[in-house]
């Protein structure tokens, strides 16, 4: 009895901690923000994003989604795959952890920039992807926000599946970059042909990709997978 209080009082915890360490951040976006407003000058990507490149240089992005309470920023190290699987921003335990490219990807350059998020209980962290399982809510919010340090991307949704992670010989996570065209038109066909609806889009080679990626419940290691294009 006193293990599972335990457990649910450190689950809140944790949540809070989630929370409060999020919210500082949107604090410094803010004051960025204001601080151009005051000074009649447009803001920048590295100008908005600067001081948390300089808090943690492990920040490669920010990744927003209108409809959702999706807006967190994107990690990324390279040389320790899954880092901030269970860690927050500053790299202190945190059992929501913090949304993160993979490590192979060159955010921003590479024909495709793959992030993972949990799909909290809660509704925090990527679980709002689930959202787009309705097609309806899928045409009133087609459009995700990534932004990184260089310029602010704006990314039109392409195809959203379930995945296997179990069985699959499709291997969504590992395309990061086009050996050919060919290559590329493979990927998008395979999205497209998963996808639970036609979105009306599809992407050329040459487009640069994201997909996220995140938890699905309904099979024991399920995906829900959403990629989409920069426009």
């Amino acid at each position: 009895f006193l293990f599972s209080c335990y457990k649910v009082a450190d689950y809140y915890i944790q949540a809070a901690k989630s929370a409060s360490g999020f919210n500082r951040l949107y604090a410094i976006l803010l004051a960025a923000e204001d601080h151009s407003a005051e000074n009649s000058k447009e803001l920048t990507a590295a100008e908005k994003y600067g001081a948390l490149k300089a808090e943690n240089s492990d920040f490669a992005g920010w990744i927003s989604i209108a409809g959702t309470n999706i807006s967190y920023p994107v990690m990324q190290s390279s040389d320790r795959p899954d880092y901030y699987l269970r860690r927050d921003f500053s790299g202190k335990y945190s059992y929501y952890g913090t949304p993160y490219a993979e490590e192979e990807c060159d955010v921003g350059v590479s024909d495709n920039t793959v992030i993972y998020g949990h799909n909290m209980k809660n509704g925090t962290m990527f679980s709002a992807l689930e959202n787009y399982l309705s097609e309806d809510f899928f045409k009133a919010y087609r459009y995700i926000d990534f932004d990184t340090l260089s310029s602010f991307g704006r990314y039109e949704i392409v195809a959203v599946f379930k995945y296997d992670a179990a069985g699959s010989e499709f291997k969504y996570h590992e395309f990061v970059n086009a050996a050919s065209q060919t290559d590329f038109d493979k990927y998008i066909f395979e999205c497209k042909r998963r996808s639970v609806y036609d979105t009306g889009t599809s992407a050329e080679y040459g487009d640069k990709l994201i997909t996220l990626s995140t938890c699905e419940y309904s099979r024991e290691k399920g995906r829900l997978v959403v990629v989409a294009k920069k426009i």
